[in-house]
């Protein structure tokens, strides 16, 4: 199942997304995240994330994020955000860097 995520993933927004992402997660299909419409996010927006993460890692649930030219803004949130890193929580981690 394709998420697509909205252009503002903001703490004035997180409950809306939020259920949104338990919806998708209940489906118990494997879940693509595509972040190309996300112009602003903030810290609450990437824990949303990180926080889908690993309840699907958790459930076994598998949940990719859709790579292309689009997420380019989303990638600079997370490198200004502090959640690029180079190990991850759990296996797959959304935020650890593919470029070493």
């Amino acid at each position: 199942m394709i998420v697509e995520l909205p252009a503002e993933l903001v703490l004035a927004r997180a409950r809306e997304v939020r259920e949104r992402l338990l919806q998708a997660l209940a489906s118990g299909e494997a879940l693509e995240l595509d972040p190309s419409r996300v112009e602003s996010a903030d810290v609450a927006g990437l824990q949303l994330l990180c926080g889908l993460h690993k309840s699907a890692f958790a459930k076994n649930t598998p949940l990719t994020v859709r790579e292309s030219a689009d997420v380019a803004a989303m990638n600079a949130i997370a490198v200004r955000a502090g959640f690029r890193r180079h190990q991850g929580c759990t296996t797959g981690c959304l935020w650890v860097s593919k470029n070493p």
